[in-house]
């Protein structure tokens, strides 16, 4: 299932809307202007106001707090591990069979998937990136709200979800 066309116009929000939601710039003082849909059920017509209310419902669940992880699946995964290990300087902090672990100096993680390593084939688009939240379960909660496919069941830190453009992306825990 995809967004429809209503549920990612809220996905796609001016930032200057976003900061009225979240209290960091004051609303426009007019009223009057364009009207809001939330979900083809509900048409407030108050202006920017109203808008900006919607907005505060619909965002405040969610702040990204930078990138929070990344993997990737891939049939080179032993050279990408060397790669990573050795010409990146990232440091090894675990290893399994087909699998990779590597810490950034902000403690974050990168993570290499080897082509047999179970649970990861919806990574076939590229490799993931996470953003982290502050609230994973909220920002789960606001995907499903806007009708994003979420892949697979939250694991206790992250949650996958399916981008408009098709390619996975993902939730974790700041």
């Amino acid at each position: 299932m995809h967004p429809t066309d209503e549920s990612r116009s809220m996905i796609t929000v001016r930032a200057e809307d976003r900061d009225i939601a979240r209290g960091r710039q004051d609303p426009p003082a007019r009223l009057g202007g364009p009207s809001c849909t939330s979900s083809g059920q509900m048409r407030m017509r108050f202006g920017m106001l109203a808008c900006a209310a919607l907005i505060v419902v619909i965002l405040t669940a969610m702040e990204i707090t930078g990138l929070g992880w990344c993997g990737t699946r891939t049939g080179r995964s032993s050279e990408l591990a060397h790669f990573y290990e050795y010409v990146l300087g990232l440091r090894l902090v675990h290893a399994e069979a087909d699998f990779w672990v590597f810490e950034l100096p902000d403690g974050r993680h990168v993570e290499v998937f080897g082509s047999s390593y179970p649970g990861k084939e919806h990574f076939a688009t590229g490799p993931v990136v996470g953003f982290a939240v502050r609230d994973l379960p909220a920002a789960v909660d606001e995907l499903r709200r806007a009708g994003v496919e979420l892949l697979g069941e939250s694991g206790p830190t992250w949650q996958h979800f399916r981008g408009p453009d098709d390619k996975v992306y993902e939730l974790v825990t700041s």
